[in-house]
């Protein structure tokens, strides 16, 4: 009977262990977040203007306008969508700008020079947005975004503006970054929507090896200015 009694107790604390300890697995065999979740792809070419990228002491890369475009994969819930973006923009260099003293003179200068290159910027972003619901078709969002982004200078060319020779340069850095968007979504199908909104992208500083500027053969290491973009984008967005 004693046998009996503990085969019986070993049965019963099996099942008051295992029962649970399934039904726990099951409940968070994913994220409750996402059983309730819809899945989205999007994607959005953006056109712009960027900042120039200045040195603090005496060196500006002058920039013009941004191109680029983003993908991201992310979630819906609720009002809320969480997505991961990958971006990548550039930007044509127009100018050169050196402010300083001339060392064989001691003269203090602001000498604007030709110069051509590109600037490209890919990112890598996580962004939260919340869509604001109307009872309408279209629904205004805000959200933002924090990230990584590589910076890189691309054949960085300006012609000297004493001996008028050409000096070269290439180098990138990676800088944290963020952005803020804010916009208006358009119901185009039950599962389609346009995207049209505004972008503010921004990097921190970042460090390039640029040629000295009265010695071009030697590099130095300088701290610039880092990406300050501002961008008008037009996309898509396919919700699953």
């Amino acid at each position: 009977m004693r046998a009996n009694f503990m085969n019986k107790l070993c049965v019963f604390l099996a099942l008051a262990v295992s029962l649970p300890a399934a039904g726990l697995g099951a409940a968070f065999s994913k994220p409750l977040f996402l059983y309730e979740a819809d899945p989205f792809v999007s994607f959005s070419p953006a056109i712009g203007y960027a900042s120039d990228y200045s040195r603090a002491l005496n060196r500006e890369i002058r920039t013009g306008k941004h191109q680029g475009a983003a993908l991201a994969f992310g979630y819906r819930y609720t009002s809320w969508s969480f997505e991961l973006e990958v971006a990548y923009r550039t930007s044509e260099v127009n100018g050169h700008l050196y402010r300083g003293t001339d060392p064989h003179i001691g003269n203090l200068l602001s000498i604007s020079e030709d110069a051509r290159g590109t600037i490209k910027d890919t990112s890598l972003m996580f962004n939260a947005h919340y869509v604001f619901p109307t009872r309408h078709i279209w629904r205004p969002y805000a959200g933002g975004g924090i990230g990584f982004s590589r910076v890189a200078l691309r054949d960085f060319q300006r012609t000297e503006a004493f001996t008028n020779s050409e000096a070269r340069s290439s180098d990138s850095d990676i800088a944290p970054a963020f952005q803020l968007m804010v916009g208006m979504l358009f119901e185009l199908a039950p599962e389609t929507d346009l995207m049209i909104g505004y972008r503010y992208f921004g990097t921190g500083t970042i460090n390039w090896d640029v040629h000295d500027y009265w010695d071009s053969s030697v590099d130095e290491d300088l701290k610039f200015s880092g990406t300050n973009v501002h961008l008008l984008e037009f996309g898509l967005r396919l919700n699953f």
